[in-house]
Protein backbone atom coordinates (compact mmCIF):
# COMPACT_ATOMS: atom_id res chain seq x y z
CA UNK A 1 0.00 0.00 0.00
CA UNK A 2 1.56 3.67 -1.00
CA UNK A 3 1.35 6.23 1.19
CA UNK A 4 -0.58 8.30 -0.94
CA UNK A 5 -3.35 5.63 -0.20
CA UNK A 6 -2.58 5.62 3.34
CA UNK A 7 -3.98 9.39 3.05
CA UNK A 8 -7.29 8.73 1.23
CA UNK A 9 -7.99 6.46 3.85
CA UNK A 10 -10.95 7.20 6.33
CA UNK A 11 -9.75 7.66 9.95
CA UNK A 12 -11.89 9.10 12.92
CA UNK A 13 -9.33 8.38 15.71
CA UNK A 14 -11.39 9.95 18.77
CA UNK A 15 -8.92 8.37 22.04
CA UNK A 16 -5.25 7.73 22.74
CA UNK A 17 -6.56 4.26 22.87
CA UNK A 18 -7.66 4.04 19.71
CA UNK A 19 -4.25 4.41 18.48
CA UNK A 20 -2.21 2.66 20.65
CA UNK A 21 -4.30 -0.45 20.84
CA UNK A 22 -5.43 -0.12 16.55
CA UNK A 23 -6.89 -3.19 15.52
CA UNK A 24 -6.92 -2.12 11.46
CA UNK A 25 -3.98 -4.49 10.00
CA UNK A 26 -3.90 -2.81 6.75
CA UNK A 27 -2.47 0.36 8.56
CA UNK A 28 -0.81 -1.23 11.39
CA UNK A 29 1.41 -3.63 9.01
CA UNK A 30 2.73 0.16 7.41
CA UNK A 31 2.83 1.53 10.65
CA UNK A 32 1.36 5.26 9.81
CA UNK A 33 -1.92 5.09 11.63
CA UNK A 34 -0.97 7.56 14.59
CA UNK A 35 0.18 9.47 12.21
CA UNK A 36 -2.04 10.27 9.12
CA UNK A 37 -4.10 13.34 10.99
CA UNK A 38 -0.64 15.09 10.56
CA UNK A 39 -1.29 14.74 6.88
CA UNK A 40 -4.42 16.51 6.66
CA UNK A 41 -3.30 19.80 8.13
CA UNK A 42 -2.72 22.82 6.08
CA UNK A 43 -0.62 24.91 8.32
CA UNK A 44 1.39 24.94 11.35
CA UNK A 45 2.88 27.58 12.65
CA UNK A 46 5.22 26.91 15.96
CA UNK A 47 6.89 30.25 18.22
CA UNK A 48 9.41 29.19 21.03
CA UNK A 49 11.85 32.14 23.47
CA UNK A 50 14.33 29.92 25.27
CA UNK A 51 15.40 32.44 28.18
CA UNK A 52 15.85 31.01 31.98
CA UNK A 53 12.60 29.97 31.17
CA UNK A 54 11.20 28.06 27.80
CA UNK A 55 8.39 29.38 26.19
CA UNK A 56 6.55 27.47 22.96
CA UNK A 57 3.46 28.03 21.49
CA UNK A 58 2.34 25.84 18.59
CA UNK A 59 -0.80 26.21 16.20
CA UNK A 60 -2.09 24.03 13.74
CA UNK A 61 -5.19 24.04 11.14
CA UNK A 62 -7.09 21.66 9.60
CA UNK A 63 -9.78 21.21 6.66
CA UNK A 64 -12.28 19.99 9.00
CA UNK A 65 -13.42 19.50 12.50
CA UNK A 66 -12.84 15.83 12.29
CA UNK A 67 -9.80 16.10 11.25
CA UNK A 68 -8.88 18.89 13.71
CA UNK A 69 -10.00 16.03 16.39
CA UNK A 70 -7.90 13.44 15.27
CA UNK A 71 -4.99 16.09 15.46
CA UNK A 72 -5.55 16.63 18.76
CA UNK A 73 -5.38 12.90 19.49
CA UNK A 74 -1.98 12.67 17.43
CA UNK A 75 -0.73 15.59 19.90
CA UNK A 76 -1.26 14.27 22.82
CA UNK A 77 0.25 11.27 21.66
CA UNK A 78 3.10 13.06 20.12
CA UNK A 79 3.69 14.46 23.72
CA UNK A 80 3.30 11.08 25.39
CA UNK A 81 6.10 10.17 23.48
CA UNK A 82 7.88 13.23 23.99
CA UNK A 83 8.22 13.03 27.49
CA UNK A 84 8.89 8.88 28.09
CA UNK A 85 11.13 8.80 25.10
CA UNK A 86 14.38 10.69 25.45
CA UNK A 87 14.63 9.55 29.28
CA UNK A 88 14.88 6.18 27.88
CA UNK A 89 17.38 7.15 25.09
CA UNK A 90 19.52 8.57 28.10
CA UNK A 91 19.06 5.62 30.05
CA UNK A 92 19.67 2.59 27.45
CA UNK A 93 21.43 4.72 24.75
CA UNK A 94 23.79 6.86 26.88
CA UNK A 95 24.13 4.29 30.22
CA UNK A 96 23.15 6.93 32.08
CA UNK A 97 21.86 6.14 35.62
CA UNK A 98 18.50 7.31 35.73
CA UNK A 99 18.19 6.50 39.48
CA UNK A 100 20.72 8.66 40.49
CA UNK A 101 19.40 11.61 42.78
CA UNK A 102 20.35 14.45 40.21
CA UNK A 103 19.48 12.71 37.25
CA UNK A 104 16.17 11.49 38.81
CA UNK A 105 15.44 15.46 40.06
CA UNK A 106 15.90 16.30 36.18
CA UNK A 107 14.31 13.42 34.61
CA UNK A 108 11.24 14.54 36.88
CA UNK A 109 11.73 18.19 35.86
CA UNK A 110 11.34 17.39 31.93
CA UNK A 111 8.34 15.16 32.54
CA UNK A 112 6.44 17.65 34.52
CA UNK A 113 7.33 20.28 32.08
CA UNK A 114 5.75 17.97 29.46
CA UNK A 115 2.57 17.17 31.21
CA UNK A 116 2.32 20.84 31.82
CA UNK A 117 1.31 21.41 27.98
CA UNK A 118 -2.11 22.56 27.43
CA UNK A 119 -3.51 21.52 24.61
CA UNK A 120 -6.96 23.43 23.13
CA UNK A 121 -9.12 22.65 20.17
CA UNK A 122 -11.19 25.74 18.79
CA UNK A 123 -13.23 24.13 16.04
CA UNK A 124 -10.50 23.34 13.18
CA UNK A 125 -7.94 25.12 15.16
CA UNK A 126 -5.34 23.07 17.64
CA UNK A 127 -3.42 25.26 20.11
CA UNK A 128 -0.64 24.00 22.35
CA UNK A 129 0.73 26.18 24.64
CA UNK A 130 3.90 25.14 27.18
CA UNK A 131 6.28 27.11 29.87
CA UNK A 132 9.42 25.07 31.61
CA UNK A 133 11.91 25.38 33.35
CA UNK A 134 14.88 22.49 33.16
CA UNK A 135 17.61 22.18 35.11
CA UNK A 136 20.50 20.34 33.02
CA UNK A 137 23.64 20.82 35.64
CA UNK A 138 22.88 17.53 37.15
CA UNK A 139 23.09 16.00 33.80
CA UNK A 140 26.22 17.67 32.57
CA UNK A 141 27.92 17.02 35.91
CA UNK A 142 26.67 13.23 35.63
CA UNK A 143 28.19 13.48 32.17
CA UNK A 144 31.45 14.99 32.93
CA UNK A 145 31.73 12.30 35.80
CA UNK A 146 31.14 9.35 33.38
CA UNK A 147 33.53 10.56 30.29
CA UNK A 148 36.65 9.64 32.40
CA UNK A 149 35.17 6.13 33.37
CA UNK A 150 34.15 5.53 30.00
CA UNK A 151 37.67 6.29 28.80
CA UNK A 152 39.23 4.43 30.83
CA UNK A 153 37.14 1.10 29.99
CA UNK A 154 37.71 2.57 26.12
CA UNK A 155 41.48 1.91 27.12
CA UNK A 156 41.22 -1.02 28.67
CA UNK A 157 39.00 -2.55 25.61
CA UNK A 158 41.64 -1.36 23.55
CA UNK A 159 44.58 -2.92 25.17
CA UNK A 160 42.66 -6.41 25.59
CA UNK A 161 42.14 -6.35 21.89
CA UNK A 162 45.51 -6.05 21.45
CA UNK A 163 46.34 -9.08 23.63
CA UNK A 164 44.14 -11.16 21.84
CA UNK A 165 45.49 -10.04 18.73
CA UNK A 166 49.54 -10.50 20.08
CA UNK A 167 47.64 -14.24 20.81
CA UNK A 168 46.59 -14.65 17.47
CA UNK A 169 49.40 -13.59 15.51
CA UNK A 170 51.97 -15.45 18.40
CA UNK A 171 50.15 -18.33 19.32
CA UNK A 172 50.66 -16.86 23.13
CA UNK A 173 49.67 -14.19 25.65
CA UNK A 174 52.95 -11.87 26.21
CA UNK A 175 54.02 -11.15 29.51
CA UNK A 176 57.15 -9.65 29.17
CA UNK A 177 59.74 -9.68 26.38
CA UNK A 178 62.87 -11.94 27.84
CA UNK A 179 66.35 -12.66 26.59
CA UNK A 180 66.87 -15.57 25.27
CA UNK A 181 68.00 -17.02 29.25
CA UNK A 182 64.51 -15.76 30.49
CA UNK A 183 65.47 -12.74 32.12
CA UNK A 184 62.39 -10.57 31.76
CA UNK A 185 63.58 -7.03 29.95
CA UNK A 186 60.72 -4.80 28.71
CA UNK A 187 56.77 -5.37 29.57
CA UNK A 188 54.13 -6.85 27.75
CA UNK A 189 53.34 -3.02 27.02
CA UNK A 190 55.94 -2.69 24.75
CA UNK A 191 55.14 -5.94 23.19
CA UNK A 192 52.01 -5.02 22.26
CA UNK A 193 52.81 -1.79 20.64
CA UNK A 194 52.39 -2.92 16.84
CA UNK A 195 48.66 -3.89 17.96
CA UNK A 196 47.93 -0.53 19.34
CA UNK A 197 48.86 1.31 15.99
CA UNK A 198 52.34 2.07 17.63
CA UNK A 199 54.49 -0.08 15.15
CA UNK A 200 57.03 3.00 14.64
CA UNK A 201 57.49 3.39 18.10
CA UNK A 202 57.91 -0.38 18.71
CA UNK A 203 60.85 -0.50 16.42
CA UNK A 204 62.51 2.15 18.17
CA UNK A 205 62.76 -0.13 21.41
CA UNK A 206 66.38 -2.59 21.30
CA UNK A 207 64.25 -5.74 22.17
CA UNK A 208 67.75 -7.07 23.35
CA UNK A 209 68.27 -4.18 26.06
CA UNK A 210 66.83 -3.89 29.67
CA UNK A 211 64.15 -1.30 30.01
CA UNK A 212 66.31 0.93 31.46
CA UNK A 213 69.23 0.69 28.84
CA UNK A 214 70.61 4.21 28.18
CA UNK A 215 68.55 4.21 24.81
CA UNK A 216 65.33 2.20 25.57
CA UNK A 217 65.61 4.68 29.12
CA UNK A 218 64.52 7.14 26.15
CA UNK A 219 61.58 6.11 25.18
CA UNK A 220 59.58 6.10 28.32
CA UNK A 221 58.69 10.06 27.19
CA UNK A 222 56.73 8.55 24.80
CA UNK A 223 54.23 6.29 27.06
CA UNK A 224 51.29 6.11 24.14
CA UNK A 225 48.05 7.87 25.52
CA UNK A 226 46.38 4.43 25.94
CA UNK A 227 48.00 3.53 29.13
CA UNK A 228 47.33 7.42 30.11
CA UNK A 229 45.21 7.39 33.45
CA UNK A 230 42.06 9.48 32.64
CA UNK A 231 42.31 11.14 36.41
CA UNK A 232 44.06 9.04 38.45
CA UNK A 233 47.85 10.47 39.16
CA UNK A 234 50.67 8.12 38.73
CA UNK A 235 53.11 7.93 41.15
CA UNK A 236 55.84 8.92 38.65
CA UNK A 237 56.20 10.50 35.04
CA UNK A 238 55.77 7.96 32.37
CA UNK A 239 54.00 5.45 34.27
CA UNK A 240 50.57 3.15 34.32
CA UNK A 241 48.12 2.04 36.54
CA UNK A 242 47.57 -0.98 33.61
CA UNK A 243 48.82 -4.47 34.44
CA UNK A 244 48.60 -8.03 34.04
CA UNK A 245 48.35 -10.53 37.51
CA UNK A 246 51.56 -12.50 37.76
CA UNK A 247 52.75 -15.46 40.94
CA UNK A 248 51.24 -18.60 41.78
CA UNK A 249 48.11 -19.42 40.60
CA UNK A 250 47.57 -16.51 38.06
CA UNK A 251 48.02 -16.50 34.28
CA UNK A 252 51.15 -15.04 33.92
CA UNK A 253 53.11 -17.44 36.79
CA UNK A 254 56.23 -15.55 35.65
CA UNK A 255 57.46 -13.32 33.59
CA UNK A 256 58.47 -15.35 30.91
CA UNK A 257 55.62 -17.64 30.72
CA UNK A 258 53.49 -17.65 27.52
CA UNK A 259 50.35 -18.74 28.61
CA UNK A 260 47.42 -19.74 25.55
CA UNK A 261 44.00 -19.80 25.53
CA UNK A 262 44.02 -23.47 26.53
CA UNK A 263 45.90 -22.44 29.83
CA UNK A 264 42.40 -20.65 30.80
CA UNK A 265 40.27 -23.77 31.78
CA UNK A 266 38.00 -21.75 34.10
CA UNK A 267 36.80 -20.04 31.18
CA UNK A 268 37.85 -16.72 29.33
CA UNK A 269 34.96 -15.30 30.50
CA UNK A 270 36.16 -15.90 34.11
CA UNK A 271 39.81 -14.98 34.52
CA UNK A 272 41.09 -11.86 35.09
CA UNK A 273 43.57 -10.84 32.23
CA UNK A 274 45.06 -6.92 32.80
CA UNK A 275 43.73 -5.07 35.85
CA UNK A 276 43.99 -0.98 37.22
CA UNK A 277 46.81 -1.76 39.89
CA UNK A 278 46.83 0.18 43.18
CA UNK A 279 50.34 1.88 41.82
CA UNK A 280 51.80 2.85 38.65
CA UNK A 281 54.37 1.42 36.96
CA UNK A 282 56.72 2.61 34.15
CA UNK A 283 55.18 1.36 31.25
CA UNK A 284 57.89 -0.09 29.67
CA UNK A 285 59.01 -1.77 32.80
CA UNK A 286 58.60 -5.81 33.10
CA UNK A 287 56.84 -4.95 36.39
CA UNK A 288 52.86 -5.99 37.03
CA UNK A 289 50.94 -6.70 40.34
CA UNK A 290 52.31 -9.52 42.17
CA UNK A 291 49.80 -12.01 44.26
CA UNK A 292 50.64 -13.62 46.76
CA UNK A 293 49.82 -17.45 47.22
CA UNK A 294 48.25 -16.89 50.40
CA UNK A 295 47.43 -13.93 52.38
CA UNK A 296 46.15 -10.42 51.59
CA UNK A 297 45.62 -9.41 48.21
CA UNK A 298 47.30 -6.12 47.04
CA UNK A 299 45.21 -2.74 46.26
CA UNK A 300 43.62 -2.53 43.28
CA UNK A 301 42.46 0.43 41.22
CA UNK A 302 43.21 4.26 41.74
CA UNK A 303 41.09 6.37 39.71
CA UNK A 304 37.65 5.37 41.12
CA UNK A 305 36.10 5.42 44.39
CA UNK A 306 33.81 2.65 44.09
CA UNK A 307 35.15 0.49 41.48
CA UNK A 308 37.76 -0.57 39.39
CA UNK A 309 37.95 -1.75 35.78
CA UNK A 310 39.29 -5.32 34.45
CA UNK A 311 39.76 -6.98 31.58
CA UNK A 312 38.21 -10.18 31.57
CA UNK A 313 40.19 -13.03 28.81
CA UNK A 314 37.59 -12.97 26.56
CA UNK A 315 38.41 -9.10 25.79
CA UNK A 316 35.14 -8.02 27.70
CA UNK A 317 35.76 -5.34 30.38
CA UNK A 318 34.17 -5.46 33.97
CA UNK A 319 33.69 -3.12 36.94
CA UNK A 320 34.48 -4.45 40.01
CA UNK A 321 33.89 -2.62 43.19
CA UNK A 322 36.70 -1.62 45.54
CA UNK A 323 35.97 -3.89 48.44
CA UNK A 324 35.59 -6.78 46.88
CA UNK A 325 35.43 -10.42 48.64
CA UNK A 326 38.82 -11.18 48.31
CA UNK A 327 38.03 -15.04 48.12
CA UNK A 328 35.78 -14.42 44.90
CA UNK A 329 38.66 -12.41 43.83
CA UNK A 330 40.95 -14.93 44.20
CA UNK A 331 38.65 -17.10 42.39
CA UNK A 332 39.06 -14.73 38.78
CA UNK A 333 42.20 -14.34 39.61
CA UNK A 334 43.18 -18.07 39.17
CA UNK A 335 42.63 -19.46 35.60
CA UNK A 336 42.17 -23.06 36.18
CA UNK A 337 40.66 -23.45 39.73
CA UNK A 338 37.45 -25.51 38.71
CA UNK A 339 35.19 -23.09 40.94
CA UNK A 340 32.09 -21.47 40.04
CA UNK A 341 32.81 -16.82 40.39
CA UNK A 342 29.62 -15.67 41.87
CA UNK A 343 29.80 -12.58 39.92
CA UNK A 344 27.70 -10.74 42.34
CA UNK A 345 29.56 -10.54 45.11
CA UNK A 346 32.19 -8.27 42.80
CA UNK A 347 29.63 -5.89 40.91
CA UNK A 348 30.29 -2.08 42.61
Amino acid sequence: MRLDDLKEQPLKLRTLDEITDDTDDRFRAVGYVPFLPAFRCRRVLITMDVGEEIKAAGKAEFDSEGDAKDGEVLGRYALYLLREMPPRVLGAGMGLDLKAPGIAAMVKQYKDAIRGVEVTRDGKTITATAKAKVDFAPLLKHIAEELPIRQDANNLKQIGLALHMHHDAMGYFPAAICDAAGKPLLSWRVAILPYIEEGPLYREFRLDEPWDSPHNKKLLSKMPKIYTSPIGKAEEPDATFYQVLTGPNTLFPRLNDKPRFTTITDGTSNTFLVVEGGKSVPWTKPEDVVIPAMGKLPKFGSQFPRFFHVVMADGSVRRIKRDADEETLRLAIDPSDGNVIDFDKLKP
